[in-house]
């Protein structure tokens, strides 16, 4: 019986850099990120990460948040979250197509207050639906996530755009969360 040990030394290789990669992404609910105001736009390091893998929290002066976070693709879609507090504190973490790591920035706090405030009217905190009712019509597309808390309030949306049972306002606020956010300042810079 002969050995190729050449073969062994590659598969082995292999399977270390295997095990010692990222976990892939949960579809369980995100936990929420708080961060402290920042004075600027200005890229600082990623906080130590969680056991999820996730930015550690930074306390917030206000709990009142809205995150989205946008999934992968089959092909090159930004993959992020957003984190928008009504102090104004707005949190961008890029994990892939997008620039990666955690960037803070500041938006002014009456256009924070207003999204908050416009995603309540919406009853985003009451709206239910059935999630596993529809298959989307395009497969091609990213898993959004809209997590927003408001006094003390909590609820999470997971929806694919142009999914058939999924209310039209999710992806309406979705891109309005980007825009209050200014999020393509971060993805036009990959």
């Amino acid at each position: 019986m002969s050995v190729r040990r050449g073969s062994s030394v590659v598969v082995l290789a292999l399977a270390g850099a295997c095990s010692r990669g990222p976990a892939a992404p949960s579809r369980g609910a995100p936990p929420a990120v708080s961060i402290a105001p920042a004075p600027s736009a200005a890229r600082v390091g990623v906080s130590p990460p969680s056991q999820e893998g996730e930015p550690a929290p930074v306390p917030s002066e206000s709990g009142d948040q809205v995150r989205l976070e946008r999934g992968a693709c089959l092909g090159s879609c930004p993959v992020y979250a957003v984190t928008i507090h009504r102090d104004g504190s707005v949190l961008f973490d890029g994990r892939a197509y997008s620039p990666l790591g955690a960037t803070r920035a500041r938006i002014a706090p009456a256009a924070a207050a207003a999204l908050l405030d416009e995603l309540t009217r919406a009853k985003l905190l009451e709206l239910t639906w059935d999630e596993d009712c529809g298959k989307p019509k395009y497969v091609d597309l990213p898993l959004a996530t809209l997590t927003l808390r408001v006094a003390g309030k909590l609820r999470t949306h997971r929806f694919e755009p142009g999914e058939t049972c999924a209310p039209p306002v999710l992806e309406a606020f979705g891109h309005r969360i980007d825009e209050v956010a200014g999020t393509d300042r971060w993805l036009r810079s990959r």
